[in-house]
């Protein structure tokens, strides 16, 4: 504890003291379930720092009906000390969010299965989170939960901030500070060179930007669990996702009222897809197969089917509509064919 208390303010001496060590308080606690909020800068000032915020229950996310605002404490006066009054608009600040309820395959917590992952994602627009994580293959989704669980078991050697019990400030060469369990500039034994915890290429954003959350389970990209935004004063708040979100309701807000078979925002998806998906980019085919997500919360469309083409002129529906139902949609390709075109047609 000693060792890391001298870490801790020596990192804090850099930015400006947030308080004197006599009035630190003891470690904040971790409860199995807890998810957490990171923040790290690469220039001054607080590049030495990294700052650390348990958020509470990954199962109140899940679970939320409606926005939620945690009780944090004052993190933006941290914010403020560490990384200056314009921390919220910083384009060199970074911040994510992640968590696991366990490393081990046989217990459950809050109602996850383990190993069950959260990881956040830059969100571009609200009602189209884009297709979530994909982790294949339950061994690697447990080494995964195992590397998180690792910077967790380290969180209390961190005295907390005077003004959050539930944050600490790490130094930013600690090896189990946050930084250390991100791609840039991390640890290769937690990142396994390139993704952060070892599994996911980028969960950070900047302040200013909204992440999404997305929860992975199986093989499947991840489910869509609603998005968190910081504002300037510290606040976080999350939201899930619309109920029975309508087409026109969602094109008012992001696309200009325009009709489904529009592509408003010229990025090569109708706006009926990216309603119905929530997808930026088309996917691409992998290991023969191409998968479409689904945006839970949305309302039911008319119609949605995958159809192929040899020509690009003549479509033909491939199976029964999907308009209802949960979880992505996948079609393998067939291999008797020399050319084929695969599409998904949403009618809302």
């Amino acid at each position: 504890m000693t060792y890391k208390s001298s870490l801790l303010l020596a990192g804090i001496t850099a930015v400006g003291a947030l308080a004197p060590p006599s009035v630190m308080a003891a470690p904040p606690t971790y409860t199995a379930g807890d998810i957490f909020m990171g923040f790290r800068a690469s220039a001054e000032p607080g590049a030495t720092a990294v700052y650390v915020v348990n958020i509470g229950s990954a199962a109140s996310y899940r679970d939320a009906t409606s926005t939620i605002t945690p009780n944090l404490g004052s993190i933006n006066a941290d914010l403020v000390a560490l990384y200056g009054p314009d921390w919220q608009t910083r384009s060199d600040l970074q911040w994510g969010i992640a968590g696991t309820p366990s490393n081990t395959s046989v217990t459950a917590v809050n109602g996850d299965t383990t190993p069950t992952l959260y990881g956040s994602k830059l969100l571009a627009t609200v009602g189209s989170p884009g297709i979530g994580w994909t982790i294949a293959g339950s061994s690697i989704r447990g080494t995964i939960a195992t590397t998180i669980s690792t910077f967790y078991s380290h969180f209390t050697d961190y005295q907390q901030s005077v003004n959050s019990s539930v944050a600490v400030i790490q130094g930013d060469g600690d090896t189990f500070s946050w930084r250390k369990f991100m791609a840039a500039g991390g640890n290769a034994s937690y990142t396994s060179g390139s993704q952060d915890f070892g599994g996911f290429s980028n969960i950070e954003a900047t302040p200013s930007q909204k992440l999404s959350l997305f929860r992975v389970t199986t093989k499947d990209p991840g489910t869509y669990e609603g998005y968190f935004a910081i504002s300037a004063s510290g606040v976080l708040s999350f939201t899930p996702p619309a109920s029975g979100t309508s087409y026109s309701t969602w094109a008012t807000a992001n696309a200009n009222g325009d009709a489904a078979n529009v592509d408003t925002d010229n990025n090569g998806i109708a706006n009926g897809i990216q309603w119905f998906t929530g997808l930026t980019v088309n996917p691409t085919i992998v290991s023969g197969s191409i998968t479409w997500p689904r945006v839970s919360g949305n309302a039911i469309p008319s119609s949605a089917y995958v159809q192929t083409s040899t020509d690009l002129v003549a479509w033909t529906n491939q199976g029964a509509n999907q308009a209802s139902g949960s979880g992505s949609i996948t079609y393998t390709l067939p291999t008797d064919q020399s050319k084929i075109f695969v599409r998904l047609s949403v009618n809302p």
